[in-house]
């Protein structure tokens, strides 16, 4: 067992940025809460997977919605406060212990902000290693866990238990009821115990979170070059450096959709995104699709711009770097590979496709 610290948080809103493909949020207002309350309440403790035991309950948690409204629309604390009193009508007397449904963006901070507040631990782990957009999209799914009981709570209190038989009936049902309840709610699913979580979830992603924001800080401060290590310790590849000259953007079906055009002296580059980002390309030409991660950084700072932060006229530059094994399986890509989202192109690689 380890302690996340409030020190901790300002690496892990850089960190679960640059792995959440411009989604999951803006970590910046959650990061800002989560260091309140740890400064208040004390660390949060960080259990390790291979300290689970196999009865523990393991509980993905995160803000289902669209970025741009749950910018503006900060949850009450009340959502989860519900969720764990649900949770413990239906599982008696279980040792609860609370995970990222994603690790990227925002939602990396929800399982701290809730632990904090209930007193419960956290998982070193999640089950996706970065953020999509949709709730099958889940190595929980990969894996055949089951997602009923699903939980959904609103800013005031009110829950909604969720039975479904598969989990793109849960996306589907939950999607709607995020919409009626302003485009923004907690949800808890994929509950599982911690046998079934050993073998389901990407492990150690939140300390590999902080880990990154971590040394891009120390690299910043000794003006050493960042990108060598993007290059060398995370596989990732430099798109562009340039200038974001058009945004289009719109919230429909409950997602931000749009596309961002990226210039430099001599070309035009397009990134379209549905919550996260999911195609590059470079004229017509596709250069980076999902299920690696695409992020925008700034220029300056090399924090990532998530998608709902984008705007015309910001000085950025674009990398990619491979998403988790699983995702690159023939099994991942019919979950999340580009097709899936509309784009007939087959996936390659980062490592094989980038030829600038």
């Amino acid at each position: 067992m380890k302690l996340l610290y409030s020190e901790d948080l300002q690496f892990l809103a850089i960190g679960s940025a640059i792995l959440g493909s411009g989604g999951g949020g803006d970590p910046k207002y959650e990061s800002l809460i989560a260091d309140y309350l740890l400064k208040k309440n004390g660390p949060v403790k960080i259990i390790s997977i291979d300290d689970l035991k196999d009865d523990d309950l393991i509980l993905p948690i995160e803000i289902m919605g669209a970025p741009l409204i749950t910018k503006e629309k900060i949850f009450s604390q009340k959502e989860f406060e519900a969720i764990i009193n649900e949770i413990k009508k239906i599982y008696k007397n279980r040792n609860i212990i609370l995970m990222a449904g994603e690790i990227g963006g925002a939602n990396a901070f929800i399982p701290i902000i809730a632990g904090s507040i209930l007193n419960l631990p956290i998982l070193d782990g999640d089950s996706l290693g970065r953020a999509f957009p949709e709730l099958q999209m889940s190595s929980m799914n990969l894996n055949n866990v089951s997602p009923s009981p699903s939980i959904i709570a609103d800013s005031f209190g009110n829950i909604k238990v969720i039975m479904k038989k598969s989990a793109s009936a849960l996306e589907k049902e939950a999607r709607q009821i995020t919409i009626t309840m302003g485009s923004s709610a907690a949800i808890c699913f994929y509950i599982m115990d911690g046998k079934t979580a050993k073998k389901s979830i990407i492990k150690n992603t939140l300390s590999k979170a902080i880990k990154i924001g971590k040394i891009v800080s120390k690299l910043k401060l000794k003006n050493f070059d960042i990108f060598k290590y993007f290059e060398q310790k995370l596989n990732a590849k430099i798109i562009v450096k340039g200038i974001v000259v058009d945004v289009n953007q719109k919230v429909k079906d409950g997602f931000l959709q749009g596309d961002v055009i990226i210039s430099d002296e001599d070309e035009k580059y397009t990134i379209h995104y549905q919550n996260e980002n999911l195609i590059c390309k470079k004229k017509s030409k596709v250069i980076v699709s999902t299920p690696d991660i695409i992020s925008i950084l700034d220029a300056q700072s090399f924090e990532a711009i998530t998608s709902e932060s984008l705007k015309f006229g910001q000085r950025v530059i674009v990398i990619a770097m491979p998403s988790e094994k699983i995702w690159q399986t023939k099994k991942g890509l019919k979950l999340v590979g580009p097709k899936v989202f509309g784009y007939d192109i087959e996936y390659k690689p980062i490592l094989k496709r980038i030829v600038l």
